[in-house]
């Protein structure tokens, strides 16, 4: 499965390390440190027991900088298997927050980086189809994540012969987040031509596929070469992923979700009453009533993460789903630097909750907006799997 390819082999300390590291999981022990000072060749190190115990593995560092370099090594060290990189994709973020003291309410701003979106959709959809991953991620991956198993689900499956309408699969295109393009043909758009469609997956610009439907019949599955249009090859069957994080699921009503909503303001609104904060009341039912004429009427709405318990019917108080749900159930996780990126993942749960609590308090936000958090450590060590 995963094959290391290097011009030179372990030397000095690294073999000794390497046999240990490779004992001690094999062996079952969920957690051991490799220690090393800068340039003694640690990555080198990970890659050859990635090798030997030939499991996904996840790789947390602590900041976007060490992310990519740790994964230009993996990608030159594993040429033939899939590495991914799995990063904030936010170049600048200013989250909702209130602060009492001034009366001041600060409303969520975002500057997103498309190039690291794109990879971080490729990274979970590697995960979701294939078991040779390495994946290099920051502290965002303790963040919520699409519901891994709705991801799955949500994976538009096509075979040549089968019986099919144009008008499905352009409400299926819609569905998945996939954008008509009317003139040019980019990464994570469509456009129709008579009988053809042609699409470009969100992280591919190399190549794109075509669709050909003749009387309710998909006749053929193309794939072409972007730069020169050349076909490179016919398809029996293809299965079309996801062009964003999250996708509402087929068979899910938005206006279950919206009376879930609802009601939980109702409960709330009483509490609030009950309690004598009637301008709290008074902000949270202008607030939410808002976002839920939003949700009806585009499907979204500003800070629709925090109903992001309703979207993946999940439980009061339940761990959402991070990216760390996506690997299979035994793999590797590799906390580089874990005496820098361990305390991170502590604040940023805790920095978090304190501005989410503070929210919800004010009556900007429902309770429920407390389940939209980072994970805290106990939490990342329950979803972790063996650790180094």
């Amino acid at each position: 499965m995963f094959e290391l390819i290097a011009t030179f082999s372990p030397s000095g300390d690294q073999p000794k390390a390497i046999e240990k590291l490779v004992k001690v999981i094999q062996q079952g022990k969920k957690e051991q440190v490799l220690l090393g000072a800068t340039g003694t060749g640690k990555t080198f190190t990970m890659a050859n027991v990635i090798q030997q115990v030939q499991r996904s593995t996840l790789i947390l560092v602590h900041n976007k900088t060490l992310a990519m370099q740790i994964y230009s090594e993996m990608k030159a060290f594993f040429p033939r298997n899939k590495v991914e990189y799995y990063v904030s994709y936010f170049d600048y973020y200013q989250p909702e927050a209130y602060k009492p003291t001034t009366d001041t309410y600060i409303a969520k701003k975002t500057q997103r980086n498309e190039h690291i979106s794109k990879m971080r959709l490729q990274a979970l959809n590697s995960l979701v189809t294939s078991e040779d991953v390495i994946v290099v991620a920051s502290v965002a991956a303790i963040y919520g994540a699409f519901n891994p198993a709705a991801y799955r689900k949500a994976v538009y499956h096509l075979t040549k012969g089968q019986k099919i309408s144009k008008e499905k699969i352009i409400k299926n295109f819609s569905r998945l987040g996939y954008k008509e393009k009317k003139k040019l043909l980019t990464y994570g758009g469509w456009q129709q031509k008579e009988n053809n469609f042609t699409f470009m997956l969100t992280w591919e610009e190399t190549y794109y596929f075509q669709l050909n439907i003749i009387k309710g019949k998909l006749i053929s599955i193309e794939k072409y070469r972007a730069v020169d249009k050349e076909e490179v090859e016919q398809l029996i069957n293809i299965a079309i992923p996801p062009a964003q994080e999250y996708v509402l699921e087929e068979e899910k009503e938005m206006s279950t979700i919206l009376r879930a909503i609802k009601k939980e303001l109702e409960e709330h609104l009483i509490s609030l009453k009950e309690a004598g904060k009637y301008l709290e009341a008074q902000r949270l039912e202008k607030k939410v009533n808002e976002d839920l004429l939003n949700l009806n009427e585009f499907g979204v709405c500003p800070g629709i993460e925090n109903y992001a318990r309703y979207f993946d019917e999940r439980q009061p108080g339940e761990c959402p789903f991070v990216l760390l749900d996506y690997f299979p159930r035994d793999y590797l996780v590799f906390i580089d630097e874990s005496h820098i990126t361990i305390p991170q993942v502590k604040a940023m749960y805790n920095t978090d909750r304190s501005r989410k609590l503070t929210l919800v308090n004010y009556g900007f936000r429902l309770p429920s907006a407390m389940d939209n958090r980072p994970l805290d450590f106990s939490e990342f060590l329950i979803k972790a799997g063996t650790k180094l």
